[in-house]
């Protein structure tokens, strides 16, 4: 999950951030250490599909990546919502 947050930041609008509660919330329990590449890869299709039916940025008026982050973190690391 390190290496998702360090390419997270090298590419803001295009990598999504995850965590264990995310990443089994949609469906991608996660492997051993090293294993978790292609869930990674699914889960940024996930977010792009998001992205498209959201209305991308322009619609939302700010980074729809960001807004899926959130929206992420809140369901389900945090449990808020």
């Amino acid at each position: 999950m390190g290496a998702a947050k360090a390419l997270h930041l090298l590419a803001l609008g295009f990598l999504p951030l995850w965590d264990r509660a995310i990443a089994v919330a949609y469906g991608l329990t996660l492997g051993a250490t090293g294993t978790n590449s292609p869930r990674y890869a699914r889960l940024a299709f996930i977010a792009k599909d998001q992205a498209k039916k959201i209305g991308g940025n322009t619609i939302l008026g700010r980074n729809v990546l960001k807004a899926i982050d959130e929206y992420n973190y809140c369901r389900f690391t945090k449990g808020w919502m």
